[in-house]
């Protein structure tokens, strides 16, 4: 009776493996926690983005488009004119999306 319920752990552990290999990153990032950013702005926006393991990246998230994030940490400017005012953007407790967007001289990123 072990070495079957052993075959059966193997078996299911192969395939939870495999499940998420198969899986684009927003649709990992649903299933496995995670949210989303769209720029709703006309201009392009520069962001980091770091989460323990992998470290800080510099991205640009492009007029329209949307990322998926895991569990990252996001860090923006917040001042659309000549300032600069740092802004961190913990990651939500739950699946979520979110939008830069404008208001006045601030972006923000604001829940959909």
């Amino acid at each position: 009776m072990k070495n079957n319920d052993k075959n059966t752990n193997t078996f299911s552990d192969s395939c939870n493996n495999d499940l998420f290999f198969e899986l684009s990153d927003y649709e990992a990032s649903i299933n496995s926690g995670g949210f989303d950013i769209t720029n709703n702005l006309n201009n392009k926006v520069n962001y980091y983005s770091w989460d323990e393991p992998g470290g800080i990246k510099k991205r640009t998230l492009q007029p329209g488009k949307t990322q998926a994030f895991k569990n990252e940490y996001i860090l923006y400017d917040g001042d659309l004119s000549s300032g600069f005012n740092p802004v961190l953007f913990e990651p939500p407790s739950r699946n979520e999306k979110y939008n830069f967007e404008r208001d006045g001289n601030d972006l923000e990123l604001n829940i959909v």
